[in-house]
């Protein structure tokens, strides 16, 4: 079998308003007009770091050639609220799963209630935990998975429908669950060649030193790279970049 019949699965846990999928999918003036406005940006912001015009030409040259070898991807979105599943990204998606992702102790399925700030119920800023709020709040239900049973779920669908492929890339932003969610990642695809991107902070915040250092050697006993992987425009250009040289290495 060609490399070309194989699939890089991307697999978006958190994916929100999809901000980061969006590089795959972007024309070029919707991305230079992104990046003109992070640069203003980062004349005031200090998480905004300014590209200058080296790095815009790599990070534009990725996302275009990502998006002409988009067949190569078969994309899976994962996010809860049900509110920001208009947004643009998600009809560019292979497969959407409205479903928090859970603990790995948490029944394999349930309802559970989504929180919201009151009068938002297409904010970013959804939780399962109320106490992250300070105000009112709405409340969203919906399907709570554990991490183990969605990739289960996932694994079995690929196999299902004959989709073959040999790389795994997990973005990840789940509120602390990150660590959780890797495991279980590589328990599931333990055959595959595995990648991380996203942010590990909300496990240091949430969990604790303890539980950030045990994932931090989790990732290097089996050889696993954190790529950073964010709505802010300066951590798009290494994961963007690597997946190109993935579709390169399945293009030759």
């Amino acid at each position: 079998m060609s490399s070309h019949e194989h699939k890089i699965i991307y697999i978006d846990i958190g994916t929100h308003k999809g901000q980061e999928f969006a590089a795959f999918n972007m024309r070029k003036y919707e991305i230079y007009y992104k990046l003109i406005k992070h640069n203003l940006i980062s004349l005031f912001s200090k998480r905004h770091k300014y590209l200058n015009l080296y790095k815009i030409k790599k990070l534009v040259n990725s996302c275009q050639y990502i998006k002409k070898n988009r067949k190569l991807i078969f994309s899976i979105l994962v996010e809860p609220n049900f509110n920001l599943l208009n947004n643009k990204s998600y009809k560019y998606a292979d497969t959407v799963i409205q479903a928090s992702i859970s603990k790995r102790k948490d029944n394999n399925l349930m309802l559970k209630d989504l929180f919201v700030p009151f009068g938002e119920d297409d904010s970013q800023s959804s939780s399962l935990y109320k106490k992250k709020f300070e105000g009112n709040t709405n409340t969203i239900t919906t399907l709570s998975l554990n991490p183990k049973n969605l990739f289960k779920l996932i694994k079995d669908y690929l196999r299902i429908n004959s989709i073959k492929y040999s790389n795994v890339i997990l973005r990840i932003n789940n509120e602390g669950n990150e660590d959780e969610c890797i495991y279980s990642l590589c328990e599931a695809f333990n055959d595959k060649k595995i990648y991380i991107m996203g942010s590990l902070d909300d496990v240091y915040k949430i969990k604790g030193y303890k539980a950030y250092k045990t994932l931090e050697d989790y990732l290097n006993k089996n050889n696993l790279s954190l790529h950073k992987f964010s709505t802010i425009l300066n951590s798009w250009l290494e994961p963007t970049l690597k997946i190109r040289k993935i579709m390169e290495n399945m293009n030759e």
